[in-house]
């Protein structure tokens, strides 16, 4: 939240000051000397007195400035709050004393004192403007005083209702006050009022900041809950939240609801995403298992079921006894082959089975082609009856049903680099991939990768050591490596090598 600048001018105010305060000591020194006797004397009543102590102050403070500002880098910004704070004391309804004051509080960091003089200056003026309000609030936030600066957003809202910013800082600290239910009822009126996509997709991003760290799915489950109510009409919205709210419910261990919810999900707008977390759930109760491999081995077989199954075997112990050495899965090479043909007749009638525009199906697809062709059938297995011309020409037809599909085109653009064939087709490919997800770790591995085989090294490890930035990957590591030791940086190709074992 950004605080609200009071608009003063440091240099007229400063002179003023200063000119009051020779007045006022030439006055002082002339009643002095032009005293008729001693029985007449001068004296300032109180206000005049506190007045005439503020002005001092005050002019001591711009004079701390001054000599602070000529120290240059090394000046204190904050030089001279003690005056100011003190002026305020005296004079503690003089706004320009108080902006003073405030915005050298800021610079120093005394936000708790500085909230604690504008509470108590709001408490006597209730009839202050809105910027009193939202500075309240900013410096109250600093201080750490959420629910305080939840209150002064909600009473600057009274007063200007359209600032949506305020409004988003409201709900953030009254969630870091533990004041749920009041942000709940913030975040529902905020969709009700600015009725836009930040404020509709408000409750989804406070979902997913609580999901994160796995820690308060409670939380996470209110916020999706709000973002449901008005979406019944938009199937595939609703579904999307469903199966949020479904990971909510198994991260509170209630794994049957959340088996529930995701079939809702599935049933309300055909989607993989939702079903495999369901078969990942199901891959560890042998009696679930047993009885999906039953119910897909019929011909009448659920696309559901058979989409749960697929999942299923690739969280399996390989049954020939050997775990695959591939990158992905290690299921064996019979789960991974047995899953693949279940993906690829899913794919092949996906339009008829409402699939069609699931780019999350076909890429999951190809990932296991890819891999498969990257294990050896076990010892009496019969290998795979497609090969890499195939595996291209799926990936071809993926980027032709989702032109936008960043994760289509870098994955035939490293699949390509990986075997240093069509590099420059690869790079154009890896290119636009790059403009749809340019902070995608895999995707600048790949291009950095791409440069290298080109035999542009330098250019690629700037690539690599960015993929390395935005994602910790053995394999990312291993190419930032290879390419520094190509450039005869062992060292550092050592320190990258070291953090793959």
């Amino acid at each position: 939240m950004k605080s609200i600048r009071f608009v003063s001018v440091r240099g007229a105010v400063g002179r003023c000051f200063v000119l009051a305060f020779l007045f006022w000591t030439a006055l002082l020194a002339g009643c002095a000397v032009f005293s008729p006797s001693p029985s007449d004397t001068f004296a300032l009543d109180g206000l005049a007195a506190r007045e005439a102590g503020a002005v001092a102050l005050c002019g001591r403070a711009l004079l701390a400035q001054e000599l602070e500002s000529k120290k240059g880098t090394n000046a204190n910004p904050a030089a001279g709050v003690e005056d100011l704070l003190h002026a305020h004391t005296l004079l503690p309804d003089n706004t320009d004393i108080l902006a003073d004051y405030l915005s050298l509080a800021e610079q120093g960091g005394r936000y708790e004192e500085a909230y604690r003089c504008l509470a108590a200056y709001l408490r006597r003026h209730p009839d202050a403007g809105p910027e009193y309000h939202l500075t309240a609030a900013h410096f109250a936030d600093r201080a750490e005083f959420p629910s305080e600066a939840a209150d002064e957003c909600a009473r600057y809202l009274a007063l200007c209702p359209t600032n949506q910013e305020v409004a988003s800082a409201r709900v953030r600290t009254l969630f870091d006050a533990g004041r749920d239910r009041d942000a709940l009822r913030a975040l529902r009126e905020n969709r009700v009022y600015f009725h836009n996509a930040d404020a509709t997709n408000e409750p989804l991003r406070w979902a997913c900041h609580f999901l994160k760290d796995r820690k308060s799915p409670v939380r996470a489950l209110s916020c999706l809950e709000v973002l449901l109510e008005p979406h019944g009409d938009d199937p595939p919205r609703a579904a999307m939240i469903l199966e949020l709210i479904g990971g909510a419910r198994l991260l509170m261990g209630e794994t049957n609801a959340a088996l529930r919810i995701w079939h809702k999900a599935f049933r309300l707008s055909p989607r993989v995403m939702p079903v495999r977390q369901a078969g990942e759930v199901l891959a560890g109760n042998p009696a679930a298992v047993a009885k999906l491999r039953e119910a897909v081995s019929k011909p009448d077989a659920e696309v559901e079921e058979r989409i749960q199954y697929a999942e299923v075997l690739l969280h399996l112990p390989p049954p020939d006894g050997a775990a695959g050495t591939n990158r992905v899965f290690t299921c064996g090479f019979r789960n991974l082959a047995e899953s693949e043909a279940i993906l690829r007749s899913i794919c092949t009638r996906a339009d008829s089975v409402g699939l069609g525009g699931d780019e999350d199906l076909f890429h999951w697809h190809l990932i296991t082609m890819g891999e498969l062709l990257s294990l050896p059938p076990p010892k009496g297995v019969e290998p795979v009856r497609f090969g890499v011309d195939d595996l291209v020409k799926t990936a071809r037809e993926m980027i032709a049903r989702f032109p936008k599909s960043a994760s289509a085109k870098n994955f035939l653009a490293y699949h390509w680099a990986e075997r240093g064939e069509n590099l420059e087709e690869a790079h154009k490919l890896v290119n636009e991939a790059l403009a749809l997800e340019p902070a995608n770790g895999a995707i600048l591995d790949t291009k950095g990768w791409i440069l290298f085989k080109l035999g542009r090294p330098y250019q690629a490890l700037q690539f690599l050591l960015k993929a390395a930035e935005e994602e910790r990957n053995s394999e990312i590591f291993q190419h930032a490596a290879t390419v520094l030791r190509s450039l005869g940086r062992n060292e550092e190709a050592a320190t990258f090598e070291k953090a793959i074992k």
